[in-house]
């Protein structure tokens, strides 16, 4: 029996899996778990005039928004954002200029949890009988520029729906 651990938040949980068979009887076992924040990763070897795709998967249970961010303007990013559902992968595209002259070319991507997309169901008990789902974006204060919006999530504590998780890829980019 193979058990899976994928936490949905940072720090230790627990659980107990209960065996249960006619003829061993019922078996428990304490199973404990501790999730650290996400760590760099890489380098990720890049070739002039190319693209890399890097997989990143969504491990929260509701579905987020992530931005995408390169710190050396000779990588590009084709896609800034994306939402990702839950448990699902994206495979983020990164591109190198293809008139480097030297090599290597150093930089970072950076993915960061901007928000969660929450989904709301009502139920109206009545003769009608209606019910409606609703699907909208959490947001942070409107009246900040989306730059000051991005830079607070950075800022500020991460929550247990993700926002502001961020990790990091390490780039390396290098002639043909």
């Amino acid at each position: 029996m193979e058990v899976v651990y994928e936490p949905t938040s940072v720090g230790n949980s627990q659980a107990t899996l209960t065996i249960t068979s006619s003829q061993a009887g019922e078996y428990s076992f304490l199973l404990k778990g501790t999730a650290l924040l996400p760590q760099p990763q890489g380098p990720i070897i890049i070739k002039a005039g190319e693209t890399k795709h890097i997989i990143f998967r969504n491990v929260f249970p509701t579905p987020i928004l992530y931005s995408f961010q390169v710190d050396n303007t000779l990588f590009n990013l084709p896609k800034q954002s994306e939402v990702i559902r839950p448990g699902k992968e994206f495979r983020i595209p990164v591109g190198l200029d293809g008139n480097i002259t030297k090599s290597p070319v150093t930089g970072k991507l950076v993915v960061t949890a901007v928000r969660a997309q929450s989904s709301a169901r009502t139920i109206r008990k009545g003769p009608s009988n209606v019910i409606s789902d609703t699907t909208s974006l959490s947001s942070s204060s409107s009246s900040s520029s989306p730059q000051q919006q991005q830079s607070s999530f950075i800022d500020s504590t991460i929550t247990e729906k993700g926002e502001g998780f961020q990790w990091v890829y390490y780039l390396r980019g290098v002639t043909a």
